[in-house]
């Protein structure tokens, strides 16, 4: 049985989210210093890019599929779920992931959802219809 749990405010999202940036900016500068140290061509160039347009999507929508959690979400013992309380199927990982790009794109009003809904669901927990929640 799954047990109801409190919902993750905005600020404990926020810090995820900049520890996610952070592992997702250090492996893309790692395997850019790593191509590039390997090879010297618009290969290696293409490969770097490549693997930048694709860490993102790949860390945020595999972890949320895989485990409800990327690292920052572990470090802050929270997790996404959807609306009851189960595993996020991995088309709604995606989703929300695209739904993350929306709330950004409007200059990050549909993270502040978060901050002013009683439910603490942003735009992208909306779309995909999930919910991030603490850990017991």
């Amino acid at each position: 049985a799954v047990t109801q749990l409190r919902p993750a405010g905005f600020w404990i999202r926020a810090g995820a989210l900049l520890i996610d940036v952070v592992c997702v900016m250090a492996a893309e500068m790692a395997f850019g210093l790593l191509v590039s140290a390997l090879v010297e061509d618009r290969l290696g160039t293409a490969a770097a890019r490549a693997f930048r347009f694709l860490a993102s999507p790949c860390y945020f929508v595999l972890l949320h599929w895989a485990r409800g959690q990327t690292l920052g979400k572990m470090a802050f013992r929270i997790r996404v779920v959807d609306l009851a309380g189960g595993p996020l199927s991995f088309g709604q990982a995606a989703l929300r992931h695209l739904g993350s790009w929306l709330s950004a794109v409007i200059l990050g009003i549909g993270y502040l959802f978060a901050a002013f809904r009683a439910d603490k669901r942003a735009l992208h927990d909306l779309v995909a219809r999930t919910r991030v929640e603490h850990l017991t």
